[in-house]
């Protein structure tokens, strides 16, 4: 009963999120102009003997998230067998692995396909959690994807990223039910990020030309981070959280980078850095405090470390050259404000 709830308020959510437009962009204090609708990044690599891993990094609007303040880790048992999966403030969409060893990562795709939201379909929340819950493998969630169109389509475009000792496989699912699902690759690693690979998702993107360009951005960099590193190398979940480290992977959206160890059965999180929220202030010469030297050109934050003032006229504060004046109507001016200050 429990899990039916869950099911239905992450259905709820599901159609929440297709009814705000497959394009729908976030604009905040974090970022240069609007934050992209997608930019997770990640990878999956299975290699007998040694190398069997998923990884990505979490990324999505910080302040529709919590900023990843309620991120969590969920562990889960039934009468089939155990799950352990990452959740970003409640959304219900698991990135994680159960004890059958198929692990799962979700990225998103807009595309255009309107036709789930009119009519009964999944959401892909639920199908992450049958395929986890379920104790699928490889094999038989691949099985699971392909007759899924006859039973019922998904309601909104996204990606999987599946593996397990079997090999590793990319599914981008449409709510048209014409998907492709691929053969599984093993020995090679498995990149994706935001934009479609599979030419029956193509046509059908609905993000936008600088999306995508950032989307290929992130993956050629990733692949260029594992061809450097060495796939072929053993590789566990702390080394693929080193390569999401890399340059061009992780931005201000990143909630957290997820690294599945099938082999060890291990789930590490590199979670979102933390700051001390707190107000700057500039101490004048009348205005000081403990340990807050007269005209010293510091200022206290409420955590208590002391950092160079950011304000252009503290005293103390060596001007930028390209502030030197140029013209005699700037000299002026600086002369004026040299006296003010004196």
């Amino acid at each position: 009963a429990a899990l039916a709830k869950a099911k239905a308020a992450a259905a709820d959510s599901a159609v929440a999120a297709a009814a705000a437009g497959p394009t729908s962009e976030a604009k905040g204090p974090e970022g240069r102009g609007k934050l992209s609708s997608g930019r997770c990044t990640g990878f999956a690599l299975a290699i007998d003997g040694h190398s069997r891993v998923l990884a990505q990094t979490a990324d999505l609007p910080p302040e529709l998230y919590g900023h990843g303040d309620f991120d969590c880790v969920l562990e889960l048992e039934t009468d089939s067998g155990k799950v352990m999966a990452y959740d970003t403030d409640g959304r219900l969409c698991p990135i994680g692995f159960n004890t059958a060893g198929l692990g799962i990562g979700v990225f998103n795709l807009h595309l255009s396909h309107a036709e789930g939201l009119g009519r009964p379909s999944v959401s892909v929340q639920a199908i992450v959690w049958e395929l986890l819950l379920g104790q699928h493998t490889l094999s038989s969630a691949l099985e699971f994807l392909r007759n899924l169109p006859t039973l019922a389509p998904p309601m909104v475009g996204s990606a999987l990223l599946l593996a397990d000792a079997s090999g590793a496989v990319t599914v981008e699912l449409n709510a048209l039910g014409t998907f492709e699902v691929p053969a599984p690759t093993k020995g090679l690693p498995v990149v994706r990020s935001n934009h479609p690979l599979m030419p029956t998702s193509a046509a059908a993107y609905g993000d936008s030309r600088g999306s995508r360009r950032g989307s290929e951005k992130r993956r050629d960099a990733l692949v260029t981070h594992l061809a450097k590193r060495g796939w072929e190398e053993p590789m566990d979940g702390a080394a693929a959280l080193a390569l999401l480290r890399g340059r061009r992977l992780r931005n201000l959206s990143t909630l957290a980078c997820v690294a599945l160890d099938l082999q060890s059965a291990t789930l590490s999180i590199l979670f979102r850095e933390r700051h001390a929220v707190s107000k700057v202030l500039w101490r004048t010469p009348m205005q000081t405090d403990q340990g807050s030297p007269q005209g010293s050109g510091w200022s206290i934050s409420t955590a208590g470390r002391r950092t160079p003032s950011r304000w252009a006229g503290a005293p103390g504060r060596r001007r930028p050259r390209r502030e030197i004046p140029r013209t005699r109507g700037q000299a002026r001016r600086r002369r004026w404000r040299l006296r003010q200050r004196k």
